[in-house]
């Protein structure tokens, strides 16, 4: 991913789809994955 190349209403967009996946997936995860999911899922 090249943030250079988004503009912002992409890195808002992309930021919001991201915080949706965790807070969907993480309840249903073990800790250590729900860990490593937060982490890749973080705002740009």
């Amino acid at each position: 991913l090249l943030k250079d190349l988004l503009d912002r209403s992409e890195i808002d967009w992309l930021n919001a789809y991201n915080e949706r996946v965790y807070r969907t997936l993480s309840p249903r995860l073990s800790q250590e994955v729900a860990a490593w999911l937060r982490q890749k899922t973080l705002p740009i």
